[in-house]
């Protein structure tokens, strides 16, 4: 008899005891799960101000000759939806090669240019949907020009000038994007250039295609699923290996 009352002592301490353990392991489980929801929260929180930056290289025409320029963007984004800021463009050396063009009097003279200009833009998010996005972007700026008509035959600089000159543009800017945080870019728009007296006919169609980053993302997700879950899994593996007792 007192063995028996023995054993079911030793059984119902042994059951307690297993109880106690399983009580603090799923205890020190919750917590930590919590605390990995509680980072998750703060690492993909809401901001109202980000910074932004992107490099813009965009293709078109003056008097139908292609051109390349290469710029930088950098500004503020404001809830998501609303960009500002500036940017610095530059004629590619490619687009200032000697190009030869055709008067209304049959002469033919070599033609360079050297293009550079600064703007303040402003862009608006119109869509932010999973695989795609549409911006659209406007700007007003300032630069300078320099072109030059040389005769090669008479070997004689038929004409040279350098003024200021005042851009203004419009298009749409369309996303996609196959990856959360990559993906391309493409750009369609009109430009508008007061060009006082060098006619060399700046107003034209511009265009651009590139890569499409999202850094943000790219930092939080590094954040998240290289560093804290892997935290938290090293956690609940420490916590399901204790001894029961």
């Amino acid at each position: 008899m007192r063995k028996f009352i023995l054993l079911l002592f030793l059984l119902a301490s042994t059951k307690f005891t297993l109880a106690q353990t399983d009580g603090w392991r799923q205890l020190r489980l919750d917590s930590l799960k919590h605390h990995l929801a509680s980072d998750s929260t703060w690492i993909y929180r809401f901001k109202i101000y980000r910074p932004f930056c992107a490099i813009d290289n965009r293709n078109s025409f003056i008097s139908q000759i292609p051109i390349n320029l290469r710029g930088f963007q950098l500004g503020i984004r404001y809830k998501e939806k609303h960009v500002f800021g500036f940017g610095v463009y530059r004629i590619t050396p490619f687009s200032q090669r000697i190009f030869k063009i055709t008067k209304p009097n049959n002469e033919v003279l070599n033609q360079s240019l050297r293009l550079n200009y600064t703007t303040l833009f402003y862009k608006f998010r119109l869509l932010d949907k999973r695989f795609f996005e549409i911006h659209l972007p406007v700007e007003i700026g300032m630069g300078r020009a320099r072109a030059r008509l040389f005769d090669s035959v008479r070997e004689v600089i038929v004409k040279s000038e350098e003024l200021r000159i005042y851009p203004a543009g419009t298009g749409i800017q369309l996303v996609l994007k196959p990856v959360k945080w990559i993906g391309i870019s493409t750009i369609g728009g009109y430009r508008w250039v007061n060009e006082g007296s060098l006619k060399l006919n700046f107003n034209g169609w511009y265009y651009s295609f590139g890569l499409w980053l999202d850094l943000r993302q790219i930092y939080r997700d590094t954040k998240f699923y290289g560093f804290k879950k892997k935290q938290y899994r090293r956690e609940v593996k420490k916590v399901l290996a204790l001894p029961a007792n």
